[in-house]
């Protein structure tokens, strides 16, 4: 069983006794790195790892949503499985731009008449030691009172910029493309897990 809560990266482990209930641990975010052990008995655990969305304009179109990567990886008792859950990018105010989320979103910008971009939700990560086994993207934030930031599919999610459009999704191996503009300089790009400003 796994249980899909908003911004989130959600582990399940599972015994390998066909009489044993199945646990399931939500992790939410925090703001900072998270530690899961292997209980013994566990050999294989069911994973599904969330981005965090994208902020609102100001005008209350909606950003991007993040990412979702399912998977089943083989594990050892005793093995730590390191986490980090990425935080929504901020909403934009008249005036003010959205800041990026906690896991290398990008920070929003450009300017239309006082209105500003929001900012891109940041990315969650599942790794064992140094090795990175799973990234889920964050969503670009919501542009300038335009189209929404488009959905992250893989790493690197990027913010957005003004007028035009948000930014693009980003795959498992690199960012996303930045938000376009008919009135200023187009967003950055994001790179492999960090979201581009605008």
């Amino acid at each position: 069983m796994i249980v899909a809560l908003p911004v989130a990266a959600i582990l399940a482990a599972f015994a390998q006794v066909a009489s044993a209930a199945v646990p399931t641990h939500t992790f939410a975010y925090t703001g900072g790195a998270q530690s899961w052990t292997v209980p013994a008995g566990v050999t294989n655990v069911t994973v599904r790892v969330m981005g965090a969305g994208g902020g609102k304009s100001a005008c209350s179109d909606a950003g991007g949503g993040g990412a979702r990567v399912d998977a089943t990886l083989a594990v050892v008792p005793g093995q730590v499985l390191n986490l980090t859950v990425g935080g929504s990018g901020a909403d934009s105010t008249y005036g003010g731009s959205g800041t990026g989320g906690f896991g290398g979103g990008g920070g929003g910008g450009g300017s239309d008449n006082g209105y500003v971009g929001a900012g891109g939700g940041g990315g969650s990560t599942l790794s064992i030691g140094a090795t990175t086994l799973i990234i889920a993207g964050g969503g670009g934030g919501s542009p300038v009172c335009s189209a929404s930031g488009g959905p992250s599919a893989g790493a690197g999610g990027n913010g957005s910029d003004a007028q035009t459009g948000g930014g693009g999704a980003g795959t498992a191996v690199a960012g996303g493309a930045g938000g376009t503009s008919g009135v200023g300089t187009p967003g950055g790009a994001g790179t492999l897990g960090t979201g581009g400003n605008a």
